[in-house]
């Protein structure tokens, strides 16, 4: 990301990124295999279990040492400034913010690359905001406590619900049935309208995108752990 980057006065979302990309999906947007997938096999719910055994693999040193470093990492600043977010709208310098936060945890996976923000926004704000209830999962989960019902009461507050979240994650269609754009959020976000500001996602979202890229990251932090023993 450039470094200048940040600085701009931001007034849409062409002062950030391009506003299309090549239409590939950006890594943000990537849908992993279904082997990689935290859905259940219908594909219409998250697989909470499957998610949490993912963490059998570490031992109580490891878990504590992840979770103290997320926690550093997601919440201060490059000068080690506390960095707080609203939870019901985050800015376009906060989603700048969590893309540079998320980059330094996993900067191979080229997280910095953001070719289409209009539908890699809410996928950026819903890795971070999955990254931050992270420590507190692995916490519960070590102790043997309720890391389930923990897990899932935190998903349930980033995922789509109401009617008109829902809406703005289905694909914007013309009164003929034309395909308009792979979002209606998108869509309205590149008119220069703000819809689903906390960047909610829905559930398929959520198992299928972000959780397999969160748990990529939580394994690379752990593999990398030599910085923070």
């Amino acid at each position: 990301m450039p470094e200048n980057l940040a600085e701009k006065t931001l007034t849409t979302v062409n002062d950030l990124y391009l506003s299309e990309s090549s239409g590939n999906p950006s890594v943000w947007e990537k849908v992993a295999p279904a082997e990689n997938s935290y859905l259940t096999p219908s594909g219409e719910e998250i697989n909470y279990t499957r998610f949490l055994n993912g963490f059998d693999e570490y031992g109580k040193g490891e878990i504590f040492g992840i979770g103290e470093y997320l926690k550093e990492m997601l919440t201060k600043d490059e000068n080690g400034q506390r960095k707080d977010f609203a939870k019901t709208e985050c800015s376009d310098q906060d989603v700048l913010f969590m893309i540079d936060r998320i980059n330094d945890l996993y900067p191979e996976e080229s997280f910095e690359k953001v070719e289409n923000y209009a539908l890699s926004r809410p996928f950026i704000i819903s890795t971070f905001n999955v990254l931050r209830l992270i420590p507190s999962l692995l916490y519960y989960s070590s102790y043997g406590m309720e890391a389930e019902k923990v897990f899932k009461l935190g998903l349930d507050q980033l995922t789509a619900k109401t009617d008109i979240e829902l809406f703005w994650r289905e694909e914007a269609k013309s009164k003929e049935g034309k395909t308009l754009y792979r979002t209606n959020e998108g869509f309205q976000r590149i008119q220069g309208n703000n819809p689903n500001p906390s960047g909610k996602i829905t559930e398929k979202e959520m198992g299928k995108i972000v959780l397999p890229n969160v748990m990529r990251i939580i394994r690379r932090v752990n593999q990398t752990r030599s910085i923070f023993r």
